[in-house]
């Protein structure tokens, strides 16, 4: 990063443009001598996380889904240990989100509770369709076991049944994946963190190739991307926990472990907007995001 001003800044300025710089790249400065919160109000692309809402703050959000808002989950009246019979979504667009099997609420992500899918999952469609699977993804959550085959968390689908092009965009055999189920194919790979260990997953998919990274306690743990090219088909239908695509959401081969939030853009976001909902995601876990590492 480079940035050239005309005339001279003063001392003050000079310390805030450091500010701004370390805190965004992660280098600290020896000259930082003001508020490490002074940053948020130099560079307006990336705000409080208080005032930030991934629904209302960045376009195109089609799903968000946050076990730890309680207003969500069977309409406010759940308790820890208790079986989600339903969840809404919180995207404003309509959507309705369907629950089968017997997932369990409880408090199980750095403090803020998760739902845990080895029981249940969750299921639904998209008022309009995602075009060519565009999507960025974002997934909090925790792997609890390790079973063989593939295990997805959550995926998106051309049809609610016999479905001919789908994602998962988080599964696991033998690592973490993002899968893209047409063509040659395609899978990354990436060895996750120990199970138990909380983490965020972020996978974006632009028609070209599928890009998936993971984040544990806010530093990059590992990234990968495929190539894949254009599915050919849109994206109109969701699973969480189950499998998205031989009858959406199928029990066959459930999500061994906990998620606490998910949010879905119907776009490829960039840099910037990436970097928004990560801290957004982090700062309320008590994770600190080091920004310099969001960049797929």
């Amino acid at each position: 990063e480079i940035l050239v001003y005309i005339g001279t800044l003063t001392d003050a300025q000079i310390t805030q443009i450091e500010t701004y710089l370390t805190d965004k790249w992660g280098v600290q400065s020896p000259t930082q001598v003001t508020t490490p919160s002074s940053w948020l109000a130099y560079t307006p692309q990336i705000e409080d996380t208080i005032n930030f809402n991934p629904a209302t703050s960045i376009s195109g959000c089609r799903l968000w889904v946050d076990a730890s808002d309680t207003s969500t989950v069977n309409s406010g009246t759940i308790t820890a240990g208790g079986t989600v019979t339903s969840l809404a979504d919180k995207s404003g667009t309509g959507l309705t989100i369907t629950t089968a099997g017997t997932p369990v609420w409880n408090y199980l992500v750095n403090k803020l509770p998760g739902i845990n899918l080895a029981t249940g999952r969750f299921t639904g469609s998209f008022p309009s369709v995602i075009t060519n699977f565009y999507h960025t993804c974002f997934i909090v959550a925790i792997l609890n076991s390790n079973p063989t085959a593939g295990y997805p968390c959550f995926g998106i689908a051309n049809a609610a049944t016999s479905a001919t092009r789908w994602i998962r965009c988080l599964d696991w055999a033998t690592n973490f994946r993002t899968v893209a189920f047409w063509g040659s194919v395609p899978v990354t790979s990436i060895t996750p963190p120990a199970n138990g260990t909380p983490f965020i997953w972020a996978s974006v998919y632009n028609g070209i190739n599928p890009l998936s990274s993971i984040y544990n306690s806010g530093a990059l743990f590992s990234a990968a991307s495929i190539a894949a090219g254009l599915p050919g088909a849109n994206a109109s239908h969701f699973a969480i926990g189950g499998e998205p695509y031989s009858g959406i959401g199928s029990a066959t081969n459930t999500w061994p472990g906990i998620v606490s939030e998910i949010i879905v853009y119907d776009r490829v976001l960039s840099n910037v907007d990436r970097m928004r909902v990560e801290k957004y995601l982090t700062s309320y876990r008590d994770w600190e995001t080091d920004r310099k590492s969001t960049r797929l």
